[in-house]
């Protein structure tokens, strides 16, 4: 009888993780094919930020300043902050580190 038991938690576990990891990959893969960021650039200050946001209105990132620069410097252009926005947009779409 022990023997059936172990049998049937072993199978059973294998089968949760096989659903889990299916679970995982149908949402990760929506989140690619699905174009369901979108980027908003704003006003800060003397210049430009922008926002990764996704299809429910949740912020995801907000970036007021430039991130790579030590102090408080926002992009200078509408166009620059455009531009980093969408860079990033792709790479979380790809499911890599913005």
């Amino acid at each position: 009888m022990k023997k059936f038991n172990i049998a049937k938690a072993l199978t059973l576990g294998v089968l949760v993780v096989i659903l889990s990891s299916g679970l995982f990959l149908l949402a990760n893969t929506k989140l690619k094919s699905n174009s369901s960021l979108y980027t908003k650039v704003f006003v800060v200050g003397n210049g430009y930020g922008y926002k990764i946001v996704n299809s429910k209105d949740k912020i995801l990132i907000k970036q007021n300043f430039i991130p790579a620069l030590q102090g408080e410097y926002p992009f200078k252009t509408k166009n620059d902050a455009k531009l980093l926005a969408e860079l990033v947009k792709k790479r979380l779409l790809k499911g890599k580190s913005p």
